[in-house]
C-alpha cells in the first residue's frame, strides 16, 4: 500500500469473498485477522538503524532534515518518530526540521530538497523516508555540489539508489527485505489455503546497507531480484 485508507474496500471486498489477502510491506489502516494478514517491515526498527548512523557524524547543534513525511502513509510517520526520538537521545541538542509531501511528483520533491540544502544553516544529514524522496535529494545535492558535504540517509532501496550508494553519492540505504517479504507471503497463503495456522502479524527487520557491505551474502540475498 502507498496510503493507508484507500486500499482498505477493495481488501475488504477480497475477505468478503473468501480470498486469502496478505499485506505486504507497509500496513493498512485496519487490523489483520482471519483470512488478511500482514507481512510488513520493521518500520521502528528503520528509524533506529537511520539514527545510529547518522548519529556518527553529528555534534550538538548541528541540524538534521527528514524529508518526505506523508500523514497518509503510516510508514512514513512510524520510521520519523522513531529516528527523532533515538537520535535525541544518541546526541542531545541536534536541531530537526520536518518536511512532510504528500505529493508522488519527483519534482516537487526535489523542489523541496533543494530549498532545504540551500537553507541556512544547511543541513549535516538528510534522512529520506521513502525511494522517491531520496532521488530528489540525491539530485538536489548533486545539483548544489553538496555531495559528500551533506550525508544522505535513505530507507527503502532500488538499483539506482545502490548505484548511487557504490559511487558515493548516498551514505546508506535502510533497506527493507523484501525477498524475504515476499518469501514469507507465499508460504502463508499456502498454509491459509490448506487451513493451517498462520501468524496474523510478520515483522522483518530492516537491513542497513553501506558501501562496506553492499556485497556480503546476507545483503545480496536480501537484495535478489531473480524471484
Amino acid at each position: 500500500p502507498d496510503h493507508d485508507v484507500v486500499l482498505i474496500n477493495p481488501v475488504q471486498e477480497a475477505l468478503e469473498a473468501g480470498i486469502p489477502t496478505v499485506i505486504v510491506g507497509s500496513p493498512l489502516g485496519i487490523s489483520p485477522g482471519g483470512k488478511l494478514i500482514f507481512v510488513v517491515n520493521d518500520d521502528e526498527a528503520t528509524g533506529r538503524l537511520a539514527a545510529e548512523r547518522a548519529a556518527s557524524f553529528l555534534k550538538p547543534g548541528d541540524t538534521v532534515a527528514i524529508l518526505g513525511l506523508n500523514p497518509n502513509i503510516l510508514s512514513s510517520i512510524t520510521r520519523a518518530n522513531a529516528f527523532e526520538i533515538t537520535l535525541a537521545k544518541l546526541v542531545p541538542g541536534i536541531r530537526m526540521e520536518e518536511r512532510r509531501n504528500t505529493s508522488v511528483s519527483e519534482g516537487a520533491a526535489e523542489e523541496v530538497a533543494e530549498s532545504v540544502v540551500d537553507s541556512e544553516p544547511a543541513p549535516r544529514v538528510l534522512f529520506t523516508l521513502n525511494v522517491n524522496e531520496t532521488r530528489s535529494a540525491y539530485q538536489a545535492l548533486a545539483d548544489t555540489h553538496n555531495e559528500g558535504r551533506i550525508v544522505l540517509i535513505a530507507c527503502d532501496q532500488d538499483l539506482d539508489l545502490l548505484h548511487h550508494l557504490r559511487s558515493g553519492g548516498i551514505d546508506s540505504l535502510v533497506a527493507q527485505n523484501t525477498f524475504l517479504m515476499g518469501y514469507s507471503a507465499v508460504v502463508n497463503i499456502h498454509k491459509m489455503l490448506l487451513g493451517e495456522p498462520v501468524a496474523q502479524r510478520t515483522i522483518v527487520p530492516p537491513i542497513l546497507i553501506t558501501r562496506e557491505n553492499v556485497d556480503s551474502p546476507e545483503v545480496q540475498q536480501a537484495l535478489e531480484m531473480d524471484w
